[in-house]
């Protein structure tokens, strides 16, 4: 029996070190990719922008980062002779921003002087590299990447925590830099303007169960009894989980639908919505709702814009020809049914301090631009969707970025920005707090097709994660975790809901579920099991990474601290 232990231990360790070493294999083999030195040539400018000789056969991305040069004097080894490099003088930095058959697109970024065809062009080169530790453990990994990347020109690990910010944000007045930033979340990688160009898990990332965090409380008094904590037996008074549906589900919504004073559950897919109803014990099954062919839904919300007490649910759509065609499902003589189509505004409901619920919309614009115009109430003029006002939103915001809140009588949103952080923002547009790690991470997406001279050409834009703020304030936000290829495809594998609490200058841990092996497509506080109390409503996709294979989803229902 000794010996048998002894062996399987073994196995385990030897099994546990091999998965460590394959991840820390294809972190460093990724960042050799997407790193390597290589060099070009400009080919002509092209309005505001340049082209360059490069494309995709040399393995190049949108995002990354070209220093255009003229080439100076050689430097040469004195013993060997040997061409060491040039001396190099800078004229600009070029981003990649389209990739064509033969040839790429670039934006300048900053002052450009003098660029002309055929001048030299050499991919992450000639611009500083700082590396940015949140977690205080990043040193290691730090040296990792200098012996992996040795031509990039790397700052000090000392300098570079020493000069930055206390949050990621772009230090002003700063010359172009590339930023290397590391926080518990992974590593990002960002241009000199901060735009994401690349991200990765890091190899070795502990997933830790988090518990309630009490304001100033010492770690030893955490109370166990308030975690949301995952149990593992489905009929457990704290956790339940579905039985498996297909597809990977893009929204959420509870309410009592039919008006039988009972909560059923409406889950969302791209095209279909089922709805459920789980009291007692009993999960069943009421509906399903094909939403019609050459369709895909992107949003659900439910609200009772009929004032009956049975609230309506709006599901915004797009067909296959990119036109906003969102529909409303309501129940009638007992039955689930489209009351209406071709809806053609994206559609969103939340609560209004002050006010309560309200439906908000807002249209699609022309040329590329997935929202255009400002975001209006929507209200029923007889028997028809009409516009009402404008809504109070911050500036430069869309429909689905912005969550209202007061702070002491004062007026915030909670935002998502588009780097993934949680912003707080005034009425104005102006950032007043944000978040130390990333959060949000949606699949939905709209896919646009901008107007530009070199011919149509698709954009994917991925819509920001739901934010609700409860009773007692806090910000109660989705993390995903995974899978990004240059920015288009998205698949996350690792999720967990975070609650956040805004002290009028930072955003504070609350509470934190645990880390689930799951994509968590949307979220509800609501009493979905008909118990008497609210319950954190979630509904998850499963990673698959075989293509041909349908994804599996579940609703999981979660006691509340």
């Amino acid at each position: 029996m000794l010996r048998t232990l002894r062996a399987t231990s073994f196995l385990l360790a030897l099994f546990l070190s091999v998965t460590v070493l394959n991840a820390s294999a294809a972190f460093d083999e990724a960042l050799v990719r997407d790193f390597a030195p290589l060099s070009g040539y400009v080919i002509q400018p092209a309005g505001n922008e340049f082209i360059i000789d490069l494309d995709a056969r040399q393995q190049i991305a949108v995002g990354d980062i070209f220093s255009v040069v003229t080439p100076g004097e050689k430097i040469i080894h004195p013993v060997t002779k040997e061409v060491l490099g040039t001396q190099d003088t800078v004229k600009g930095i070029l981003q990649v921003t389209r990739i064509k058959a033969g040839y790429s697109y670039c934006r300048p970024l900053g002052a450009v002087s003098g660029i002309r065809n055929g001048d030299v062009i050499r991919r992450f080169q000639n611009i500083d590299v700082d590396f940015w530790d949140y977690t205080g453990q990043g040193e290691p990994l730090f040296k990792e990447l200098q012996t992996t990347l040795p031509h990039l020109p790397w700052q000090g690990y000392a300098a570079s925590q020493k000069s930055r910010p206390a949050t990621p944000a772009l230090p002003a007045g700063k010359s172009p830099a590339l930023y290397f930033v590391l926080t518990s979340q992974g590593l990002e990688v960002r241009s000199p303007d901060f735009e994401i160009i690349h991200a990765y898990p890091t190899p070795g990332t502990q997933q830790a169960r988090i518990s309630t965090v009490t304001a100033n409380a010492p770690a030893a008094e955490k109370s166990e009894s308030a975690m949301i904590s995952r149990v593992f037996d489905s009929g457990t008074e704290t956790y339940w989980t579905s039985p498996p549906m297909k597809g990977t589900p893009v929204g959420v919504e509870t309410g009592d639908f039919d008006g039988d004073g009972k909560q059923e559950v409406a889950v969302a897919f791209g095209d279909r919505v089922e709805i459920y109803r789980l009291a007692g014990g009993n999960y069943q099954q009421l509906a399903t709702i094909p939403l019609g062919v050459a369709m895909r839904a992107y949003h659900l919300d439910g609200f009772d814009l009929k004032g009956n007490g049975r609230p309506q649910l709006f599901v915004s759509a797009v067909t296959d020809a990119g036109n906003l065609s969102g529909v409303m499902i309501e129940s009638q003589d007992g039955r689930y049914r489209i009351a209406r189509k071709g809806i053609p505004w994206h559609m969103r409901s939340l609560m209004l301090p002050g006010e309560g619920p309200i439906l908000l919309a807002q249209e699609m614009g022309v040329q590329g631009r997935e929202f255009s115009g400002p975001v209006f109430r929507v209200r029923l003029a007889g028997t028809e969707l009409a516009k009402g006002g404008a809504a109070e939103v911050p500036a430069k915001a869309n429909l689905y970025d912005f969550t209202p809140f007061r702070f002491k009588d004062r007026k915030l949103f909670a935002c998502l920005g588009a780097d993934g952080y949680l912003n707080i923002v005034a009425p104005d547009g102006q950032v007043v707090g944000s978040s130390v790690d990333k959060m949000g991470g949606s699949e939905s997406y709209l896919e646009m097709t901008e107007d530009v001279q070199s011919g149509g050409e698709s954009r994917i834009s991925y819509l920001p994660s739901r934010i609700v703020v409860n009773e007692n304030g806090e910000i109660v936000v989705p993390v995903n975790t995974g899978f990004s290829l240059l920015s288009r495809v998205r698949m996350f594998s690792k999720s967990e809901m975070k609650a956040m609490t805004w002290d009028g200058s930072t955003l504070r841990d609350a509470w934190h579920s645990i880390q689930e092996k799951s994509y968590l497509a949307d979220f509800r506080l609501a009493d979905a099991n008909n118990g008497g109390s609210k319950a954190l409503v979630t509904v998850v996709a499963f990673p698959d990474y075989n293509p041909l294979a349908a994804r599996r989803a579940a609703l999981h229902i979660y006691k509340l601290p």
